[in-house]
């Protein structure tokens, strides 16, 4: 199983990594690849499972190449908090609308749709 995280290196993306490398499976079915997906991470992953791409969710050519190849789950954590979303219309517009809408756009593009687990709040809107 191929899984893409988005906002991995996020307080909730960090624990589901270590979680999912733990147990060495999603839903059931070994991982074969972690895709994970952010700004930036601090330091390297040295499971040979990982795969880092530092960059932003809201810039096409970057989530293009993050899903090349099959991916069969998504976990989309990636966001800009209630608070600075506020203070930073576009901002939080850009990441938690319009990139999550860009993802899905492109996760049709994939052979087989994958599963989305979206974990976010009202609050991020």
């Amino acid at each position: 199983m191929r899984v893409l995280i988005t906002g991995a290196g996020g307080f909730v993306g960090r624990h589901l990594v270590r979680r999912l490398l733990t147990e060495g499976n999603a839903l059931g079915e070994g991982i074969e690849r972690l895709i994970l997906v952010d700004q930036r991470f601090e330091g390297e992953e040295t499971d040979r499972r990982v795969e880092q791409q530092a960059g932003s969710i809201a810039d096409t050519g970057f989530m293009r190449d993050a899903l090349a190849g099959r991916v069969d789950v998504v976990f989309h954590l990636a966001s800009i908090p209630g608070g600075l979303a506020e203070q930073d219309y576009q901002l939080g517009r850009q990441v938690n609308l319009d990139a999550t809408l860009l993802l899905l756009e492109q996760l049709r593009e994939q052979p087989r749709p994958p599963l989305v687990v979206f974990a976010s709040s009202v609050a991020v809107y």
